[in-house]
């Protein structure tokens, strides 16, 4: 998934635990916790150089590295351009074994990853760039969304792809490119704007996909164009999905900092407005409602789109049927409990998880949750056992002695991925719809009734005049 707040990614399952800081992109194992493989990609920014791979030698392990032959090297107050290239999107397959990382230079590579490191075995281009990214369950295939709102299924082998040589290095050129998104992949599905997230569900008979126009569309996989139903009624972009497989209920965050309970078949079984659960901070200014919140007026709004809160990321623990909420901007965790009573549901909060720094990421994976934080223009990780003791949600820091505490070193004392990602990457403000556009449509369609009611004044008096005459 898409952090449009930055570029730094977060995934764990029972294998191992992805890490990105948006420039860099680490695996740790639970096999080898003490070992951090980097998945070093090709960097084809130009037709003369595109031949030559970067000077690094992929799933190579944590050693100190030659930073200037690096994919964008100390990336701290740097700006984006033509030569950097950034992590749009990150995620690892469910049983840990392949890893898919999209980049701002539009391709896509896919890696293996094994007790010997992480081997790339496959690197295309896709048409657009990528918001979202997911396997299926078979590891037979990956499925990108992008920021023009189409959905393409690749296949992970490169032997797969029809037309492409066996080095299966991306196009250079543009029509190129083009041509090997629409050849190598299959398109499923298209929004009308751009999609945020994606989710396959019900052992990959459906697919999910959320758009910045406030919609969430349930669609048979891979037959896309068959449309299950709409999940309609947040009034913001709807960023982030997650899915409880026991209840068969779609979960969605927006930037109406809402939180919203589906059914497949398009119902809202319940919602919760995360900004009345977060803590009380007497220096936090940002906790004021979205302007989707507020009543329309002729006034712009005073609140900057910088400094609204809109939620990051939903994760879900089947397990313990738990919640775990982050905001934009935010430094604390919300952690709500499903409940279930016959046919009706409701979120209740249950505990909220406060630290030092910004939370830029939440993963969650055998009842541990992850997070990531950004404090000092510095990323660091922590990890915390979920425990239910007598109905109390607890958040206790992993043991010293356990992997989770291992893996934790062994991140957070690699350099190269301590540097968050700058602020100019920030895309949270490009995703709020303009209050000037509102204001705009709202003054004419007051205009219009206007003018229509003088229109009918006028044919009434003009009927009048006609019956006198």
């Amino acid at each position: 998934m898409l952090l449009p707040s930055n570029m730094a990614a977060l995934s764990a399952c029972n294998a191992c635990v992805l890490f990105s800081n948006g420039i860099k992109a680490a695996v740790v194992q639970f096999s080898c916790p003490e070992t951090v493989f980097y998945l070093d990609f090709p960097s084809f920014q130009s037709p003369e150089d595109s031949s030559q791979p970067a000077d690094t030698k992929p799933g190579s392990t944590g050693d100190k590295k030659d930073e200037t032959q690096q994919p964008g090297g100390d990336v701290a107050n740097s700006k984006r351009s033509s030569a950097q290239n950034w992590i749009l999107a990150s995620r690892i397959s469910p049983d840990g074994k392949l890893v898919a990382l999209c980049d701002d230079q539009k391709h896509l590579h896919i890696y293996e990853v094994s007790q010997d490191g992480c081997r790339l075995i496959s690197s295309r281009c896709v048409a657009r760039r990528v918001t979202s990214v997911v396997f299926t369950q078979d590891n037979k295939h990956v499925i990108v969304v992008d920021r023009s709102g189409d959905a393409y299924r690749f296949p992970v082998a490169p032997e797969q792809l029809p037309g492409v040589s066996g080095d299966s290095r991306p196009a250079t050129d543009a029509r190129e490119g083009e041509d090997a998104a629409v050849h190598g992949g299959t398109l499923l599905l298209g929004h009308l704007s751009m999609v945020l997230d994606v989710l396959l569900v019900e052992r990959d008979f459906l697919i999910v996909t959320c758009d910045r126009d406030e919609k969430i569309r349930v669609s048979r996989y891979p037959d896309g164009f068959q449309i299950e139903s709409y999940c309609l009624g947040h009034t913001q972009f709807v960023v982030t999905l997650a899915y409880d497989e026991d209840l068969k209920l779609l979960i969605s965050g927006s930037g109406d900092a809402s939180v919203r309970v589906w059914t497949l078949d398009g119902k809202q079984v319940t919602t919760v407005n995360v900004l009345d659960d977060l803590p009380t901070e007497n220096d936090d200014t940002t906790r004021d409602a979205p302007v989707s919140q507020e009543k329309s007026t002729n006034v712009q709004p005073t609140i900057k789109d910088d400094d609204r809160l809109a939620v990051q990321s939903v994760v879900y623990c089947s397990k313990c049927r738990l919640l775990f909420v982050s905001l934009n901007k935010s430094r604390h965790v919300l952690v709500y409990r499903l409940l279930s009573t016959g046919s009706s549901f409701s979120l209740k909060l249950a505990s909220a998880l406060s630290g030092s720094g910004i939370v830029t990421n939440i993963s969650v994976s055998q009842c541990v949750l992850w997070v990531t934080r950004k404090s000092d223009d510095k990323l660091s990780l922590s990890a915390y056992n979920i425990q239910d003791v007598g109905g109390q949600v607890l958040l206790t820091d992993v043991q010293v002695d356990s992997k989770e505490h291992c893996i934790l070193q062994t991140i957070n004392t690699q350099a190269n991925l301590a540097n968050a990602p700058p602020s100019a990457l920030d895309l949270f403000p490009l995703l709020w719809k303009s209050g000037f556009q509102e204001d705009f449509k709202e003054h004419w369609k007051i205009k219009r009734a206007s003018g229509e009611s003088k229109h009918k004044k006028d044919q009434k008096k003009q009927k009048v005049e006609a019956a006198a005459s």
